[in-house]
């Protein structure tokens, strides 16, 4: 959630995002990086990092050699970003490297709300040396040759029909990939090559999986399978079928169709997590068969999505304060919107991950 958040405030304001490009190297880390780095020398810059913060989320600037000169989870006003941004320039002119100990200033909110320093120890200059084969980018998850791996996007339509222009906002626009497990992906294949002339039902699996990623909104109100603990209001709905329309040769083209209908809730008023989520989908695509691969699955939806997020509290406080002021908790939404989907999977080709699409926050 809190990316997203960050996307949708901090880094949507064009004189932001002009200091940042002038001044600034943006780089995104994932959470499970931060939390588990690895023993080479990024996964030891991340533990350098992770000393210093206050929470596990949070905007850290850091010098040249990784020592972090500032930590900050929220910011009273958008203001206050662009201070933040300019006062760490100026500690930076005074501490470019780590040829001595510095200071790294904290703050729970920019900058009303500063937290106790964290004192950084003085150390070497790091060897800079580029990625091989036998040592990947970190920001490159390795996958096995072959397997499938999804792309998605997902839009809210207006009261027109037509796609909400704004893109901004995790409940009117997401991007998000996920991979079809080896053994998932060998039953599906199985249940392709039973179909005949009539349809046959997909893998349990396989529809659970697509109907988990198919919503709007920041992974805290995911319906399936919800990270904070959401539980189902009404069994989950999902079924897809499959239907062979064409052969030539190894070549078969199968017709998939599915419904689904995920509904949630959660309730917890005393900590700002409250929200009820119900997406309801009609599912169409093509299963691209070569011999005993899948060359390729194309899937889209629509449907409508109705989503609540935010108690009172969580809500007066939206009223009261700046969207940068409230970075962990997003903001209030109240959604009710026919929606569409689009899914692609192909074989990954090479050891990485594809690129382009970033994961849900």
């Amino acid at each position: 959630m809190f990316a997203g958040a960050v996307r949708e405030t901090v880094f949507a304001n064009p004189e932001v995002i002009r200091r940042v490009r002038a001044a600034f190297v943006p780089v995104a880390v994932r959470a499970a990086d931060m939390e588990q780095p690895r023993s080479d020398a990024e996964g030891r810059l991340f533990q350098s990092i992770r000393r210093s913060r206050l929470v596990p989320q949070g905007l850290a600037i850091l010098n040249k050699d990784g020592q972090v000169l500032q930590w900050t989870l929220m910011y009273d006003d958008n203001k206050a970003v662009l201070d933040a941004l300019d006062h760490a320039l100026q500690r930076f002119r005074q501490f470019p490297d780590a040829k001595q100990p510095v200071v790294t200033e904290r703050y729970m909110r920019y900058p009303s709300q500063r937290a106790p320093d964290f004192n950084e120890e003085a150390r070497p200059s790091p060897q800079l040396a580029l990625h091989t084969p036998d040592s990947p980018c970190i920001s490159s998850p390795r996958l096995p040759e072959g397997i499938l791996a999804a792309q998605v996007i997902g839009r809210a339509l207006d009261k027109n029909g037509q796609y909400s222009p704004d893109t901004r906002a995790q409940e009117h626009y997401i991007e998000d990939q996920f991979s079809l497990p080896p053994d998932l992906q060998a039953e599906l294949l199985r249940r392709c090559a039973q179909a005949g002339t009539e349809r046959v039902e997909l893998p349990e699996g396989f529809a659970w999986l697509v109907a988990t990623h198919a919503y709007l909104g920041h992974l805290d109100v995911q319906p399936l399978d919800n990270p904070l603990g959401g539980h189902e209001t009404r069994p989950a709905q999902i079924k897809f079928w499959a239907q062979p329309i064409r052969a030539d040769g190894q070549r078969k083209t199968l017709r998939v169709e599915g419904t689904s209908e995920v509904e949630s809730q959660l309730d917890r008023p005393d900590s700002g997590f409250l929200y009820s989520h119900n997406v309801r989908l009609a599912w169409e695509g093509f299963i691209e068969l070569d011999g005993p691969r899948i060359r390729r699955l194309l899937l889209s939806a629509e449907g409508t999505e109705r989503l609540r997020w935010g108690s009172e509290p969580f809500l007066m406080m939206a009223r009261t304060q700046s969207p940068t002021a409230y970075l962990p908790a997003g903001h209030p939404i109240s959604l009710e919107t026919a929606v569409r989907y689009g899914i692609l999977m192909e074989p990954v080709a090479s050891s990485k991950t594809p690129r382009g699409l970033p994961i849900k926050q």
